[in-house]
């Protein structure tokens, strides 16, 4: 309170000496003080969250491919990009960080060669992907039954079309930090993909959610299947046969 009163006497002092207005006087202050009273610039590199909200269609056969509808993907905010720049030709998926606040869109494009060339997903530049976990701020108060891990947005929504919590690590593997946000769940339903990378991450991602503390149950999808890929009646059955087992004394 004394700083920003000595602050108010200085701006004050400036105007009357000067006969300006408090805009005028700031600026003088400020050239007399150097730059270093500025705020700084953000580092050359460093992460910049994207607020703005983009116009998606959620009508999209990829996403009616996987099962979900269009009212889910429109609650995610996913739906394909058809405007051109970063994300075009992708179906877009809002990302967040573990309190809410928006971070920007990762793209998973639809072009098979472009996909070969620079990978299926575009991410925002510096994302902090490890600090994250995409879903985590819409389920986070119910965690403590218990929830899925999965690898993909698309699995989570599936999940969700079934009123049941998961979260996914956008890739095949782990950090302390995400870990460390799935402390107050009761277990954890470790359901990767069944390809080769997502087989070999089972074990990976299980040790390190077991050295966490965690209670960890995996479910082996059946060879080349996401879970995304599962029938409803299929993902409920992994669930309550999740349910049962870590519920278990």
């Amino acid at each position: 309170v004394v700083g920003h009163d000595l602050r108010e006497c200085r701006v004050d002092l400036v105007r009357h000496l000067d006969h300006v207005g408090y805009a005028e006087a700031g600026r003088v202050l400020a050239r007399l003080a150097g730059p270093e009273i500025l705020a700084p610039s953000p580092p050359a590199g460093a992460f910049r969250p994207f607020t703005r909200s983009l116009n998606l269609d959620p009508i999209v056969p990829f996403l009616h491919e996987k099962g979900i509808c269009p009212a889910t993907a429109a609650s995610f905010q996913c739906g394909l990009y058809r405007a051109t720049g970063f994300l075009e030709g992708c179906v877009a998926v809002r990302l967040h960080d573990p309190q809410g606040n928006p971070l920007g869109y990762a793209g998973r494009t639809l072009d098979p060669q472009r996909a070969q060339r620079t990978g299926k997903w575009r991410l925002p530049a510096a994302l902090p992907k490890r600090s994250i976990l995409f879903n985590y701020h819409r389920i986070a108060a119910r965690i403590a039954g218990g929830l899925a891990l999965v690898e993909d947005p698309w699995s989570v929504m599936r999940f969700a079309q079934l009123r049941l919590p998961a979260v996914a690590i956008l890739g095949t593997t782990i950090s302390t930090e995400q870990c460390a946000l799935l402390a107050r769940a009761a277990a954890i339903l470790l359901m990767l993909d069944g390809d080769a990378a997502g087989r070999q991450a089972t074990s990976v991602v299980r040790d390190q959610l077991v050295a966490a503390g965690l209670r960890v149950v995996t479910t082996a999808l059946p060879e080349n299947t996401d879970p995304d890929q599962l029938a409803d009646a299929e993902l409920h059955a992994a669930w309550d046969c999740f349910s049962g087992l870590h519920q278990k004394p």
